[in-house]
């Protein structure tokens, strides 16, 4: 029988107020802002312990990223200090234009092909919006030199 992962884990934003982080795209910066216009860098959350019949997941596991109900990039998780997941908004290329972006996870076990087995993933997570806002960067000094 094959094992549904848990869905009822949280996902939750990593604020990095300090840190100007901007994805180049193009000719265009972007940098992620969440609802509260605080600048955001990475994407954190809790992995699930259990699958839906409550046995422990004894597997490694990858997540997909949902933006705007598309299934965007598939990854695995990677353990922060802090005892979290996360996932760094840079590595998601599909956003390159300013706007407002719905995000959601799921999870399933590494090596499952998900086109093969789609009943394998999780339920998605709690959603929460990114705002992709452009940047604007001055170009650089010119003509350097001494005197």
């Amino acid at each position: 029988m094959a094992r549904i992962l848990n869905a009822l884990f949280t996902l939750t934003i990593y604020l990095a107020a300090t840190v100007a982080f901007a994805q180049q795209s193009g000719p265009t910066m972007l940098t992620f802002k969440n609802a509260n216009n605080v600048v955001v860098r990475n994407l954190t959350w809790t992995e699930p312990t259990k699958n839906t019949d409550e046995t422990p997941i004894e597997y490694a596991l990858n997540y997909r990223l949902y933006i705007d109900d598309v299934p965007t990039i598939t990854f695995p998780g990677t353990l922060n200090d802090a005892g979290q997941y996360e996932f760094p908004l840079a590595d998601v290329g599909a956003i390159t234009e300013a706007g407002l972006y719905t995000f959601e996870l799921t999870a399933f076990e590494q090596g499952v092909d998900l086109e093969q087995e789609p009943e394998r993933e999780s339920a998605r997570s709690n959603a929460i919006q990114i705002i992709a806002v452009v940047v604007t960067v001055p170009k650089e000094p010119a003509d350097l030199s001494t005197e």
